[in-house]
């Protein structure tokens, strides 16, 4: 299930499973890249969970983990900006730019991020 709601000066997006949950040793490392469940057959990366806290966090909010029992509950929280008004500003009603371009460079820069950050392997 999923939620959005606004509160203040807030956004908070909730995402609630019925799954099994986050194991609780699980649950300290959940947001770090290539952190996965064992057992977890669904070919996952690890990626995830520490994409959307990059993400949350260079736009000033946090995700969290919460029980949701049963199942896991991801809080993110979100400061809300007013969109843009006045001359120049975007039409709320026109078509998104989906250009392919836009995209690639998100997801550059994101990569390049995540990378830079890339925990040493244990051996």
């Amino acid at each position: 299930m999923v939620r959005v709601g606004a509160a203040d000066c807030r956004v908070v997006i909730t995402v609630e499973d019925d799954g099994p949950g986050v194991p609780p040793e699980l649950r300290e490392r959940i947001f770090e890249r290539f952190v996965r469940a064992d057992g977890d057959r669904g070919g996952s990366t690890g990626l995830g969970l520490a994409i959307v806290k990059a993400v949350a966090v260079a736009h000033g909010g946090d995700v969290v983990l919460e029980d949701a029992a049963p199942g896991a509950r991801f809080v993110v929280d979100l400061p809300r900006v007013e969109a843009p008004s006045g001359p120049g500003a975007p039409d709320p009603a026109a078509p998104l730019d989906t250009g392919e371009h836009t995209t690639v460079s998100r997801r550059a820069a994101l990569a390049r991020t995540l990378s830079a950050r890339r925990p040493t392997r244990r051996r």
